[in-house]
C-alpha cells in the first residue's frame, strides 16, 4: 500500500531592523571630512564542530542547511533522521494507510530497542520512560504505547541534529542503543548591528483530497469502510509555525517559538458488520501537538555565556472503541522541560554546568468510568454485534507522571602536547533523580454478565452506581443458562459488576555517572596520523544498587593519502 501526498504551504517573514546611523553619518559629506574612529566591543564567539564525531566515526551530523532543505513531514526530529543509514524506523509508524498520524516515529539505532536511546535537547535529557511498550489500545489497564522521545520538538528551531551510534564518548550515558542530540539555534543578529528582530509565520496543509492512495486489493474493502485508526481513508492535517528572535540588549538574545499540528481523522462510528440505530454514521478522532519554546542567551562577559530555556510541548490524541458508545478517550503525553546552562571559558578549557528539570506524562482521560455489555433490545440497539451484544462506556482515568531533575558538570581541557602527541582531556560528573507515579484517578466498573428477568419488575437507577444496571425491555433473542432454560423473557439486568478502585504507586530513583577520557592525536607526518580516545565511565543507582564500570576505547588511523 502506497500513497502520495501533496502539501500547501503559505509563509511570510518580517524583520524589524535598527536604523543604520553609522552609514548615515559616513554619507553625510559636509565641510568637515575628517574620518571619525569608533571602538566596538564584540561578543565572544563559541564555535562548535563535529570533528570528534567524524574522527571516531561515531555517527552523523545534520546541519541547519540539511534541516531546512529536507522534507519536514510533520516537522519532528525523527522525520529528518531517515537520511541516516544506521537509524531504523518503526514499520507501524511508516504505514501509508495512516497518513493522519503525527507522532514522532520510534527509532532503533544500530539494532537497539527504541526505548534504549538517549534523546537530548540542547544537552538536556528529554527521554520519557513511562511504559514505552504500552498495550492494547482499548484495555482497562493499558494505554497507547508511549514513545521514548518525550517531546515532539519542532525542527524549525534547530541548528543541528547529531546522532551517535557507535564509539560514543564517555560523556554520554543512559543508553544501550544510541544518542540523538538536537541543538536549538541561538538568536541571530541582523547584519546592520544591534537590536534587529526577525520573525516568520507559515502555514502548511495536507489531506486526503491531496493524497493519491495505492491500495492492495486485499485491503481495499477494509480501507474504504474503516472504523479503526489503522486505516485512515480521510484526514486533514494543519501545521502552523510562528517565531520571533533578536536581541533585547547588546548581550541578551531571545528566541521564542510557537507551533501547532492538528490532524482530524473521521472514521465509521462502528464496525459496518454491526446492526443498529447508530451504525452508518461517523466519529472523528484527532491528534494535537503544541510547541511553546523560549530560549535566552546572555553574555555578561567575554568568557561567560548563560543560556536558559523553557519548553512546554503537550500532545493530545483521541481514540474511541468501535464496539461501544460513549467510549472516547484521550491519551495525553508530552510535557515541560526547563534548563539552565552556564559556559565559562577558562585558561584551562571550557567548563560547562547544566541544570535541568522535566515533567513528562502519558495519561488517559475517558468519557466514562464503566464498561458494560447488554443483550440487544429495543432500548439497547445502537450497535449490535454478531453475538447479539451491545457495549457502552470506557475504562476511567489513568495518570502516569515522570519528574526528572538533572545536573551535569563537564570540563573540556585545552590540548596539551605530551611527547609526540597532542592530548585533550575531558572529565565530568552528572547526577539524576527521577520520580515516577502511576495512578487510577477514579473507580472503574466492568460487567459482561447479563441475567434475564422472569417477572414483571420495575428497573430504577441503582443507588450504588451512577449508570444503568437494569432494563425492562425484552431482548431480541433469548439465551440459555446452565440448565438450558431460556431466560430474558421480560428484560435483563447486570448480575455481576467488578470494581477496580482508585489507587496508585510511586517510585523514585537516584543515579549518577562519573567519566574521564583522553583524546590523543599523533602526527606521523608523511606516514599519516593516529587518533585514539581512551575513556572510562562509572554509573550507579540506588534502585538496583548496581555500579557499572564501562571502558570506552576508539581509534582511527588516517593514511597519508587519505586527505586527513
Amino acid at each position: 500500500m502506497k500513497y502520495i501526498s501533496l502539501s500547501c504551504i503559505i509563509a511570510c517573514s518580517f524583520q524589524l531592523l535598527a536604523k543604520d546611523t553609522d552609514n548615515a553619518e559616513s554619507n553625510n559629506t559636509g565641510k568637515n571630512s575628517e574620518v571619525s574612529q569608533k571602538a566596538y566591543s564584540l561578543d565572544a564567539v563559541v564555535a562548535t564542530t563535529t570533528k570528534e564525531t567524524e574522527t571516531y566515526q561515531s555517527g552523523s551530523n545534520i546541519n541547519s542547511r540539511m534541516i531546512s532543505s529536507s522534507p519536514s513531514g510533520n516537522g519532528d526530529i525523527t522525520s529528518i533522521l531517515k537520511a541516516i543509514p544506521n537509524v531504523q524506523f518503526d514499520n507501524a509508524q511508516l504505514k501509508s494507510s495512516t497518513p493522519g498520524e503525527i507522532d514522532p516515529a520510534n527509532i532503533s539505532i544500530s539494532g537497539g530497542l527504541f526505548y534504549q536511546n538517549n534523546f537530548q535537547l540542547d544537552g538536556f535529557n528529554m527521554n520519557n520512560d513511562l511504559d514505552p511498550n504500552g498495550g492494547n489500545i482499548n484495555g482497562p489497564y493499558s494505554m497507547v504505547g508511549n514513545r521514548s522521545q518525550g517531546l515532539a520538538v519542532d525542527t524549525s528551531l534547530l541548528e543541528s541534529i547529531q546522532v551517535q551510534d557507535s564509539n560514543i564518548s564517555a560523556a554520554y550515558g543512559g543508553f544501550t542503543g544510541g544518542v540523538v542530540e538536537a541543538n536549538v539555534r541561538k538568536p541571530r543578529r541582523d547584519k546592520s548591528g544591534l537590536f534587529g528582530w526577525h520573525g516568520n509565520i507559515n502555514y502548511q496543509f495536507t489531506g486526503d483530497k491531496l493524497t493519491q492512495y495505492h491500495i492492495d486489493p486485499s485491503q481495499e474493502q477494509d480501507f474504504i469502510t474503516s472504523f479503526s485508526e489503522n486505516y485512515q481513508p480521510h484526514f486533514t492535517k494543519h501545521l502552523i509555525r510562528a517565531n520571533i528572535e533578536g536581541y533585547a540588549t547588546e548581550n541578551l538574545g531571545v528566541i521564542a517559538s510557537f507551533s501547532t499540528t492538528r490532524s482530524f481523522i473521521p472514521l465509521n462510528s462502528y464496525n459496518p458488520a454491526f446492526k443498529g440505530t447508530d451504525t452508518g454514521g461517523t466519529r472523528e478522532q484527532h491528534r494535537y501537538i503544541d510547541n511553546y519554546y523560549i530560549k535566552t542567551n546572555y553574555n555578561p562577559t567575554e568568557n561567560l555565556t548563560i543560556e536558559a530555556n523553557l519548553a512546554y510541548m503537550p500532545q493530545d490524541n483521541t481514540y474511541y472503541n468501535a464496539w461501544a458508545k460513549d467510549s472516547f478517550f484521550s491519551i495525553i503525553s508530552g510535557g515541560v522541560q526547563s534548563g539552565l546552562k552556564v559556559l565559562y571559558n577558562t585558561n584551562l578549557g571550557l567548563l560547562t554546568n547544566t541544570f535541568g528539570y522535566s515533567r513528562m506524562q502519558n495519561s488517559k482521560r475517558s468519557d466514562k468510568n464503566y464498561f458494560i455489555s447488554w443483550r440487544g433490545s429495543d432500548d439497547k440497539n445502537w450497535a449490535i454485534n454478531d453475538s447479539d451484544l451491545v457495549s457502552e462506556g470506557g475504562y476511567g482515568n489513568l495518570e502516569q507522571l515522570q519528574n526528572a531533575f538533572n545536573y551535569k558538570i563537564d570540563m573540556s581541557f585545552e590540548p596539551i602536547d605530551l611527547f609526540l602527541s597532542s592530548n585533550t582531556f575531558r572529565t565530568g560528573f552528572e547526577a539524576n533523580y527521577t520520580d515516577v507515579s502511576y495512578k487510577r484517578l477514579n473507580n472503574m466498573y466492568t460487567s459482561f454478565s447479563q441475567a434475564g428477568i422472569e417477572s414483571d419488575i420495575t428497573c430504577g437507577k441503582d443507588s450504588m452506581f451512577d449508570f444503568e444496571t437494569c432494563s425492562n425491555t425484552k431482548p431480541f433473542k433469548p439465551w440459555q443458562n446452565n440448565s438450558g432454560k431460556h431466560e430474558g423473557k421480560y428484560g435483563q439486568y447486570l448480575n455481576e459488576i467488578t470494581e477496580t478502585r482508585a489507587s496508585g504507586l510511586e517510585f523514585g530513583n537516584f543515579s549518577y555517572g562519573i567519566y574521564a577520557e583522553d583524546s590523543i592525536n599523533v602526527d606521523f607526518d608523511k606516514y599519516g596520523s593516529l587518533n585514539a580516545r581512551f575513556g572510562l565511565r562509572l554509573d550507579g543507582d540506588n534502585y538496583m544498587d548496581k555500579h557499572t564500570i564501562a571502558p570506552r576505547f576508539s581509534t582511527n588511523y588516517i593514511a597519508p593519502w587519505g586527505g586527513g
